[in-house]
């Protein structure tokens, strides 16, 4: 039976980084195929190399990339998934958006200002030190976010547009955010 005695290794600082590593450990010498999943927001295709040759593949997203071959122990597969801006509506209300870059959702950080222990966690939460909220040090991928300009959408506060500076919802912890705009615009 195919993936018995079969081990995959996977290495990557996804999403940091637009791709991961997967390296194929074989009992045996197995022939049999290996489906990759092109998740939906990588819109701008997908590339695979096959121990550094690159593959001809149609990869479109929501669909899967298939390599049917013999396998053996240290073949490497990498796959590059290119992470774009796109917005993702609210089912009951398409004005209310969320800015996604690729599938890290963004958003726009407000303060820690009467932000409480009892907000973070609830009671059961681990305790936390007074003292300023941890980030992570890594730059975000994420670009600064000029929507007023652009066709897709447009971030509205106030009646007033604006541009905010969007970073990953997975680096914020100890503070308030926005995850949700209301917009206005060919996307709403």
């Amino acid at each position: 039976m195919a993936g018995e005695g079969i081990r995959l290794t996977q290495d990557t600082a996804f999403p940091e980084e637009e791709g991961t590593t997967l390296t194929l450990q074989a009992e045996s010498q197995p022939s049999w195929r290996f489906h990759i999943r092109v998740p939906y927001w990588a819109a701008k295709g997908a590339t695979v190399t096959l121990n550094g040759a690159p593959q001809a593949i149609h990869a479109k997203p929501s669909t899967y990339i298939t390599l049917n071959r013999q396998w053996k122990t240290g073949d490497k597969v990498e796959v590059h998934l290119p992470m774009s801006l796109h917005t993702a509506p609210l089912p009951d209300d398409r004005t209310l958006q969320a800015a996604m870059y690729g599938p890290a959702g963004a958003c726009r950080q407000i303060g820690q200002r009467r932000l409480t222990q009892e907000m973070i966690y609830g009671r059961y939460g681990p305790r936390m030190k007074p003292g300023p909220a941890r980030r992570s040090n890594r730059a975000a991928k994420i670009p600064r976010i000029g929507w007023s300009g652009r066709r897709q959408a447009c971030v509205s506060h106030g009646g007033a547009a604006a541009s905010d500076a969007a970073v990953p919802l997975y680096q914020i912890f100890g503070e308030k955010y926005v995850v949700y705009w209301k917009v206005t615009g060919a996307t709403a």
